[in-house]
């Protein structure tokens, strides 16, 4: 039997044309893929779903790093990538612009949501997370 979700995933386009609502529980985890714009190579960011926001858990990618901040963690190689561990960084949204470059891709539950091909390229993007029950 499969059960509830607490929540939705929210990706607002912030023009408000359009908007996608994924059903996700409390502590389900997922990955933002995305090519990085100077490196060219992919980047792995693993989000949990906690108390109602997205939980940045930890980076990954062989890349350079050009323009991805200072970020709190502790970096390690992993069969030779550098890995961001334990970041824990609680966000409200997460706002992404649509790139040809960066195809970013939503990956979860063995399922991938390429978000060039639900919005617009340069269309800037938040996602969030909302409680179920305020949506009824």
């Amino acid at each position: 039997m499969e059960q509830d979700s607490d929540y939705y995933l929210v990706l607002d386009s912030a023009a408000g044309e359009k908007f996608l609502m994924i059903p996700v529980q409390s502590e389900e985890k997922f990955i933002l893929r995305y090519i990085h714009s100077v490196d060219l190579l992919p980047v792995y960011e693993l989000f949990k779903i906690s108390e109602g926001k997205l939980l940045l858990l930890e980076m990954r990618g062989n890349i350079f790093g050009a323009g991805l901040g200072d970020c709190q963690g502790d970096l390690v190689l992993e069969g030779g990538m550098q890995v961001v561990k334990n970041i824990n960084l609680l966000l409200p949204e997460l706002p992404l612009r649509i790139s040809r470059i960066a195809k970013h891709t939503l990956v979860f539950d063995n399922k991938e949501i390429f978000l060039t091909d639900e919005f617009r390229l340069g269309e800037l993007v938040i996602i969030s997370v909302q409680d179920i029950k305020a949506r009824r």
